[in-house]
């Protein structure tokens, strides 16, 4: 990028500007430290207490790459690791702070996570030197560039370890690939180990996803007009489990958006009809477990991947109130968040997946009920609300004191 003509001086200072403030913004978070996934085209904040943060991507209007996709991690997303519930029977935490049947988050108010390995965000290859104003600028200060750091033929990794409140070391190591390919999707390995000096009897893990608060590369420059917003709506989505049933080669979570039964025609996709019917929500968001341990181990040797985990799946929204308030303050609500997360007390086996393995709690899909109303789930999926998410977890653990559980998930979109 050059700007030798002393006409464009200017534009050469106006984008160094602009430039400075969209690394800010990218690098920039309400919680801790963090750093930005960017190599491909799945853009994710890594916040390094495992909380959330807030970041924002501007539309991609720089790098103008179509079809870029961010979410602000704001809520809800565990594409980085963050947002990972922990849960056990019969816990006391020796501060007072939780209670039995506790679960905890970080994003919560009784969050204690203390950050002991400090997040390191690594790139294979540095971005080229640009000479603007006749100086040289770099973008290469967001992540260091250490091809050694790398995890196999990736080109980006993040690595970053805290303990929760429960006393459970969780180590993250994220990372992700500019191969054409292979540029939609993120790897998040996850090792959580136990340090809390005792037993957690009956231990889950939780992840969860949902196709919201998302920035988009998309076209937005004609923007949708009002009268055709309706018909594009986010909360049209239709949340699908693959995995829990025999004979079932993957473990995913879809979530793509389709016929909305308070909109007429034909809404997958989410078209413009005012522009020439464009899609707006052709993203089909996706997770799927790579590997979940079996039992919990000392040796990683003997860690061994357990094709019926995660043993429950359900789609929900979180509410204020309710066996869905991830945010509890009371005893009762903990106790029910364990339930949820147990596939116990009604939920999610009120409506279980037809022809599931034995032992584990699938909730069915809302798309093979062959009922346009995509509400029909679980109580606590809201068509009405932008928060619906797809949950997985992973358990029943008995967690010994110095052992470890293995999770290596990926998260990503395609589209149609």
């Amino acid at each position: 990028m050059r700007f030798y003509n002393r006409k464009n001086l200017k534009i050469g200072r106006l984008i160094t500007v602009l430039l400075l403030l969209f690394l800010m913004i990218n690098l920039t978070s309400l919680y801790g430290q963090s750093q930005v996934m960017r190599i491909n085209r799945v853009w994710c904040g890594v916040v390094e207490n495992g909380g959330t943060g807030s970041f924002e991507y501007s539309n991609f209007n720089w790098p103008a790459d179509y079809n870029c996709i961010g979410p602000t991690m704001q809520e809800g997303f565990a594409m980085t690791g963050s947002n990972i519930t922990t849960a056990c029977r019969n816990w006391l935490d020796p501060t007072d702070v939780l209670r039995p049947k506790g679960a905890t988050r970080t994003r919560d108010g009784y969050d204690i996570a203390t950050v002991t390995d400090p997040l390191v965000n690594s790139i294979r290859v540095g971005y080229p030197t640009l000479i603007n104003d006749f100086e040289d600028a770099t973008l290469n200060d967001w992540a260091v560039i250490d091809p050694s750091a790398m995890v196999g033929t990736s080109d980006q990794t993040a690595t970053v370890t805290y303990v929760n409140a429960m006393g459970v070391e969780i180590k993250r190591t994220i990372f992700a690939w500019s191969q054409k390919f292979h540029d939609n999707y993120i790897v998040v390995d996850l090792e959580l180990t136990n340090l809390s000096g005792v037993t957690l009897d009956s231990f889950y893990v939780s992840l969860e996803e949902g196709p919201f608060y998302m920035r988009k590369a998309k076209g937005s420059n004609p923007s949708v007009p009002s009268s055709d917003r309706e018909n594009v709506i986010r909360e049209a989505c239709w949340h699908h489990y693959y995995g829990g049933r025999p004979g079932d080669s993957l473990r995913v979570h879809y979530m793509y958006n389709a016929d909305n039964p308070d909109a007429e025609g034909d809404q997958m996709g989410g078209p413009v009809e005012s522009q020439d019917g464009r899609l707006m929500e052709s993203d089909i968001m996706f997770y799927g477990i790579l590997h979940a341990s079996e039992t919990p181990y000392t040796n990683a040797a003997d860690d061994v991947d357990d094709p019926l985990q995660p043993k429950v799946t359900f789609a929900g929204a979180p509410t204020p109130l309710g066996i869905f308030s991830l945010w509890a303050s009371t005893d009762q609500d903990r106790s029910e968040i364990y339930n949820l997360m147990a596939g116990k007390n009604g939920s999610p086996g009120f409506y279980p997946m037809t022809g599931q393995y034995a032992g584990t709690f699938h909730e069915f899909n809302n798309d093979e009920q062959n009922d346009p109303n995509y509400a029909n789930t679980l109580p606590g999926f809201n068509p009405n609300r932008i928060f619906n998410r797809s949950y997985s977890s992973f358990g029943p653990y008995t967690f010994g004191s110095e052992e470890s559980i293995h999770i290596v998930y990926v998260s990503g979109f395609t589209g149609i």
